[in-house]
C-alpha cells in the first residue's frame, strides 16, 4: 500500500551517516514546487509525477532512499520511490547519492541475489561492468581493508570475476598516469584474480602522493614488487617533467624508508632531475612543490622538487651539492627560494656567497616576492655589515618595488645611509637617484632636505623628480607667489619639459586662453607647464606643482578651456593614459563639465568600461561643486552591490574630495545632501495662476500646500506634466537619501559627531530632508570637552524648545550634537522619553530607547573580550545586525569567507574588530556563523592593507578597553549583543 504522509516526512527528516550535511531545514522542503507532486504520488493521492521542476531543494529528495529496503523483491511502495528517484528531474541531482547507496547495499547484503539486484540498477543507469568496477574502487569504501574477506559472495565475487575477464588492466582513477590514486583494496583484488595485473598496478605507486603505497610495498611479501619499481625508476625511457618528478618523489620515499639501501638511487635521481631542469626549464619560476615526513621534520613544510634534490645532494656531500649550485649560478638557471633555504640549512654562514650570487643572477626573474623572502632570510640570520653591500647593489635595479624594498632596510640598518644616499643623488642612473630619494625620505635632517631641494629643479627624470616632490613637500610653500610660479616654469623649461605638446593632437595654442585672477593671461609656457604637470598624476587629483597655478586662476574664465580639453579627451577615445585631461577639466570646469563627465560615466557603465567609470567618479569628486559631489554620492549608493568597484571608488573619491577641499569626510557628507532647488524648506510652483508650495512631510513624503496654507491630499491635477515628473523624481531620490542618512546619523550618534551652530542650522534647518531628522531627534549643547551642557528639540515651525516646551535661543558659538541616552540622568531621560511619546514622534532610529550592553563578564582592564568566542549565531543575523549598527565587512580570507566585521571611529583613529567565521563575503552563502574575539585597534599603528592579526593581549596594536571612549565602547558591545544566538530546536 502507498506510504502515509507521516512515513514520508520521517524519511525526509532522518539523516544518513553518509550524507550528514545535506538535511533540509525544518519546513523548507515543503516550500518546494515539487513537494505536493511527490508527496501525493508516494501517498497514492496521484498517479503522475508530471510537473516536477528543477529548484534549489531538489537534491534533498535523495533522503527518500530511507524508504527503500528490499531490492531483491521490489514492493509496490518501493517502486513508487524508485519512480521518483529515476525521474529525469530528480535523478540528475541525486545520481551520486543513489549509486553510493546501491554500493553500500551490496556490501551490507552479501548475497548473489542482492548483488544481481544492485547490478540491474547500475545497468539501468547506463553503467557497464568496467564502470561498476571503477566506481566501486574509487568510491574509497575499502581503503581500510588489508585482507579480502573470506566470504567472497556478492560484490567481491563480482569484482574478482570481472578482473579475471578483463583483457587489459583498468586504472580506476583519472586514467593511466603517474598521478593515479593507488588503492590497496584494488591491489589485493588484482593479486588474487590476475597476478600479472598486480605487478603492473604496483608501478602506479610511482607518483608523488603514494608514500603509503611505497611503505606498504616495501614491507609486503619481502619486497617482492620493489625490483620492478626500482627498475622503472632507473629506466630513462619516456622522459618528461611529470615522469621525472614522480620518480624523484618515489626515490625520496624509498630513501626515507631505508637510507643505506636506497641512498645512491635517490642521489642519482636528484642529480638527473637537476640536469633535466637546467636543460629544459632554466628560467622556470613556478615549480611543483613536494613534501614528505623527513622534509617536514627539518623545518620545511613544502619545497620545490629542485630544492628537494639539492637537499639530498647537500645532505650526502656538501662539496658535491655546492658544486651543483655553482653550475646553476654560472648557467644563470633560476634558483628557487626553497633552495636558498636549503642552502642556509646545510651551509649556515657559508651560504651567503651562493645566496648573493643567486639574487644577483635572478634579479629580474624572481620578482619582488622572491627577493623579499630572500632578503628577510638574510636579515634574520646574517649581520647588516654582511648583506648591506648587496642591498646597495640593487639601488640602480630596474625593479621599482625592489628598490623600494632595499631602501627601507638600508635607511634602518645602515648607520651611514644618509651620507651615502646624498652622494647617490649624483649618480648617472635615474633608478639609483630614485632609490637615494626614498632612503632620504626616512631622514628629516636639514642636510637631507637641503640636498634634495638642491637637485629638485635640475632632476631630468620625471619619475625621480615626482618622488623628490613628495619627499620635500613639507619644504614647499602652501601658497605660492607669482615669482615662485615663474621660477618653477622656467626650471621646467630648462629641463626640456616644455619643448613639445603632451600629445600630438593637444596643441596648446589652439585651446581657449586661461587667466590669472589678476586678469593676466597665462603664457604659452605656463599653459604647457600646467598640462605637463597634470599629465604626471596617477590618481584623480591635482598635481602638487600644478596646484600652484590652479590656485591663482580666475575660475570664472576657465570653463571654456575645461570644455575644450574634455571634448578632446572624449573624441580621442577616452583612453586611461589620458585620464589626466578629465581631471584637469574637472578642476577648471563648472556644471557643464560635470554633466559631460556624468554622461560619459553612464556610457562607460553601459560599455563595461568600469575602470574608466571609477576615474570618472574621481573626476567628479575633485570638481568639488555640490552638484558633482551629490552625483558621486549617488554612484556610491547606486553601485553599492552591483558593480561594487565603481561604488567603492566613489567612496574613496569622496575622501579624496574632502582632502582636496580641506574639510572632513563628515562635513563633505553634509554637503552632498541635495536641496532639490528648494528655497529653504519649500519649493514654490504655479498652476493656472495659483501658487502652491511643495515640502517634505514628517514621513519623508512629498506634500503640498495651497495659498491658504492648507495641506492638499495630492498635487493639483492641472499641474504641468514636467513639474509632476520633477516631484516624482524628487520623491524617489528622497527615499534613497533616507536609506543612507538614517544610518549615517545613527553612526554620528555612536561617534558623537558635533556641529558648530552655523553648520547645524545650515544642514538641519535649511534643508528640506534633513529638517525632518531635526524634528525627530533630541539635540544637545556641548562644551569644548564634549560634556553635555543643555538639551533641546526642534519643532515643526523650526523653533527650538526645551523640556518645558519653552522656546530657547542658542549661542552662536555653541557646539551641537545628537544626545546619547547615557549622557542623561535617569530622571531626565524618562522625562524626554515621555515628551517624545506625548508628541507622537516616531524616531528614525533608536535614540532615547537604545539598549545598554550587559557588562557581565567583561573586564575593561583587558584589551580583548572573549565571552563571545565560539558562540553560534542565527544565519544572516551577524551581517544584518552589525551593518544596521554601522559596521562594515573586514578582510576576506580563504574560500571567500569573512574574517571580521569592523566599526571605525575616524576622528579617534580607532576601530572595533569582531572576528567571525562561517560568513561568506557575498550574500546567501556560508556555514555555521560563529563569533570570535572582540577588540579595538589603534589605526595609527596598523599599516597593513588587509587588516591586522592580533596574536595575544600583549599586542601593541590594541587599545585597552578602559581607554576606549565610553559611548563607542557601549555601542560596539550593544551591537554584538544584539546579534541573535542560534537556538537548537528539539
Amino acid at each position: 500500500m502507498p506510504f502515509t504522509v507521516e512515513e514520508i516526512e520521517k524519511a525526509l527528516t532522518t539523516p544518513r551517516a553518509e550524507w550528514p550535511m545535506i538535511m533540509p531545514k525544518k519546513g523548507t522542503l515543503a516550500t518546494s514546487v515539487n513537494y505536493p507532486i511527490i508527496i501525493d504520488y508516494l501517498s497514492g493521492q496521484s498517479t503522475t509525477l508530471a510537473g516536477l521542476e528543477q529548484d534549489d531543494k531538489v537534491y534533498f529528495w535523495r533522503l527518500l532512499i530511507n524508504l527503500l529496503n528490499n531490492l531483491e523483491n521490489i514492493s509496490a511502495d518501493s517502486q513508487l520511490v524508485l519512480d521518483v528517484l529515476y525521474d529525469q528531474t530528480v535523478y540528475k541531482n541525486i545520481e551520486g547519492a543513489f549509486k553510493n547507496w546501491l554500493l553500500m547495499y551490496a556490501l551490507k547484503n552479501k548475497t548473489n541475489d542482492a548483488m544481481q539486484a544492485v547490478l540491474q540498477h547500475f545497468r539501468n543507469q547506463g553503467m557497464s561492468n568496467d564502470d561498476i568496477l571503477t566506481f566501486a574502487i574509487i568510491s574509497k569504501k575499502f581503503d581500510a581493508e588489508e585482507e579480502l574477506p573470506a566470504d567472497k559472495t556478492g560484490l567481491i565475487d563480482f569484482l574478482l570475476c570481472h578482473i579475471q575477464q578483463m583483457p587489459k588492466l583498468i586504472y580506476p582513477s583519472y586514467g593511466y598516469s603517474w598521478n593515479s590514486n593507488w588503492n590497496l583494496f584494488y591491489f589485493k583484488l588484482l593479486e588474487e584474480a590476475n597476478p600479472a595485473f598486480a605487478h603492473e598496478y604496483a608501478l602506479t605507486a610511482i607518483n608523488p602522493n603514494s608514500q603509503k603505497a611505497i611503505q606498504f610495498l616495501s614491507a609486503y611479501n619481502n619486497g617482492a614488487y620493489l625490483p620492478s619499481i626500482i627498475g622503472t625508476l632507473t629506466d630513462k625511457m619516456n622522459f618528461n617533467l611529470e615522469t621525472i618528478q614522480a620518480k624523484l618523489a618515489t626515490a625520496i620515499h624509498l630513501y626515507e624508508l631505508d637510507n643505506d639501501k636506497h641512498g645512491d638511487l635517490a642521489i642519482t635521481l636528484a642529480d638527473n632531475y637537476l640536469d633535466y631542469i637546467s636543460i629544459h626549464f632554466p628560467k622556470q619560476t613556478s615549480e611543483v612543490i613536494f613534501c614528505s615526513e623527513k622534509i617536514h621534520e627539518i623545518g620545511f613544510k613544502f619545497l620545490p622538487y629542485s630544492s628537494c634534490a639539492f637537499h639530498l645532494l647537500l645532505q650526502k656531500d656538501k662539496v658535491i651539492g655546492s658544486q651543483k649550485i655553482n653550475e646553476w649560478i654560472e648557467k644563470k638557471i633560476f634558483i628557487p627560494f626553497g633552495t636558498i633555504q636549503v642552502l642556509h640549512y646545510h651551509l649556515g654562514k657559508e651560504a651567503f656567497h651562493y645566496i648573493e650570487r643567486a639574487l644577483k643572477t635572478d634579479a629580474a626573474t624572481g620578482g619582488i616576492d622572491y627577493h623579499r623572502s630572500a632578503i628577510d632570510l638574510l636579515q634574520q640570520y646574517f649581520e647588516p655589515e654582511e648583506y648591506l653591500p648587496l642591498l646597495w647593489g640593487f639601488a640602480a635595479n630596474k625593479s621599482k618595488l625592489l628598490r623600494q624594498l632595499v631602501a627601507v632596510i638600508i635607511a634602518e640598518k645602515d648607520a651611514d645611509a644618509e651620507k651615502k644616499a646624498i652622494k647617490l643623488l649624483e649618480s648617472k642612473s635615474a633608478d639609483a637617484r630614485q632609490t637615494s630619494v626614498i632612503i632620504l625620505s626616512y631622514f628629516s635632517t636639514p642636510s637631507s632636505k637641503t640636498a634634495m631641494m638642491k637637485v629638485l629643479n635640475t632632476e631630468i627624470n620625471d619619475n625621480t623628480r615626482d618622488v623628490l616632490l613628495q619627499t620635500v613637500a613639507d619644504n614647499l610653500p602652501t601658497e605660492a607667489s607669482m615669482a615662485f610660479i615663474e621660477d618653477m616654469v622656467s626650471a621646467a623649461k630648462s629641463r626640456g619639459k616644455l619643448n613639445k605638446p603632451m600629445e600630438a593632437w593637444l596643441e596648446e595654442s589652439t585651446l581657449p586662453p586661461l587667466f590669472y585672477s589678476t586678469g593676466k593671461q597665462l603664457t604659452a609656457d605656463e599653459t604647457t607647464f600646467l598640462l605637463y604637470r597634470m599629465s604626471r598624476i596617477k590618481e584623480m587629483r591635482s598635481d602638487m606643482e600644478a596646484r600652484y597655478i590652479l590656485q591663482f586662476l580666475d575660475k570664472q574664465k576657465t570653463n571654456d578651456f575645461a570644455l575644450a580639453i574634455i571634448k578632446l579627451f572624449i573624441d580621442k577615445g577616452a583612453k586611461p593614459e589620458h585620464k589626466w585631461l578629465m581631471a584637469l577639466a574637472a578642476l577648471l570646469g563648472n556644471d557643464a563639465v560635470v554633466d559631460k563627465i556624468r554622461i560619459t560615466i553612464n556610457k562607460w557603465m553601459e560599455e563595461n568600461r568600469y575602470k574608466m567609470a571609477e576615474y570618472g567618479v574621481g573626476a567628479l569628486a575633485i570638481q568639488g561643486s555640490d552638484k558633482a559631489l551629490r552625483w558621486v554620492e549617488w554612484y556610491s549608493r547606486k553601485y553599492k552591490s552591483k558593480k561594487a568597484n565603481v561604488g567603492a571608488a566613489a567612496l574613496v573619491a569622496l575622501e579624496t574630495a574632502a582632502e582636496e577641499l580641506g574639510i572632513t569626510i563628515h562635513e563633505l557628507g553634509d554637503r552632498v545632501v541635495p536641496d532639490f532647488g528648494f528655497d529653504g524648506l519649500f519649493k514654490t510652483f504655479t498652476v493656472d495662476g495659483d501658487e502652491y508650495r511643495a515640502f517634505i512631510d514628517s514621513n519623508f513624503k512629498m506634500a503640498f500646500f495651497n495659498e491658504d496654507n492648507k495641506k492638499l491630499k495630492a498635487i493639483p491635477a492641472a499641474t504641468d506634466a514636467a513639474i509632476k515628473d520633477e516631484f516624482k523624481a524628487i520623491a524617489k531620490e528622497v527615499r534613497d537619501i533616507v536609506k543612507s542618512q538614517s544610518s549615517r546619523l545613527e553612526y554620528y550618534l555612536i561617534i558623537q559627531r558635533k556641529w558648530t551652530h552655523d553648520q547645524w542650522q545650515k544642514f538641519f534647518l535649511q534643508n528640506s530632508v534633513m529638517f525632518i531628522y531635526a524634528t525627530k531627534l533630541l539635540w544637545g549643547v556641548y562644551n569644548e570637552a564634549g560634556e553635555l551642557h543643555d538639551n533641546f528639540m526642534c519643532s515643526e515651525d523650526t523653533s527650538l524648545i526645551n523640556l518645558n516646551s519653552e522656546e530657547i535661543s542658542l549661542d552662536e558659538n555653541c557646539i551641537i550634537g545628537i544626545v546619547h541616552p547615557t549622557q542623561l540622568s535617569e530622571a531626565l531621560l524618562k522625562q524626554w522619553q515621555q515628551q517624545f511619546y506625548d508628541l507622537s514622534l516616531e524616531p528614525v532610529f533608536p535614540q532615547l530607547d537604545r539598549k545598554t550592553p550587559d557588562m557581565k563578564g567583561i573586564n575593561l582592564s583587558k584589551p580583548i573580550i572573549k565571552i563571545f568566542e565560539g558562540k553560534q549565531m542565527q544565519t544572516g543575523s551577524t551581517r544584518s545586525t552589525l551593518e544596521r549598527f554601522g559596521w562594515h565587512k573586514g578582510p576576506t580570507g580563504d574560500g571567500g569567507m569573512l574574517e571580521s566585521f569592523n566599526l571605525l571611529y575616524f576622528e579617534k583613529k580607532i576601530e572595533a574588530v569582531l572576528e567571525v567565521e562561517g560568513i561568506g563575503a557575498g550574500y546567501g552563502w556560508g556555514g555555521d556563523e560563529k563569533l570570535g574575539r572582540l577588540f579595538v585597534i589603534d589605526r595609527t599603528k596598523v599599516t597593513g592593507k588587509w587588516g591586522v592579526y592580533i596574536k595575544n593581549e600583549e599586542d601593541e596594536n590594541m587599545v585597552q578597553l578602559d581607554k576606549v571612549p565610553k559611548i563607542f565602547l557601549s555601542e560596539m558591545l550593544a551591537a554584538v549583543q544584539a546579534i541573535k544566538v542560534f537556538e537548537k530546536k528539539e
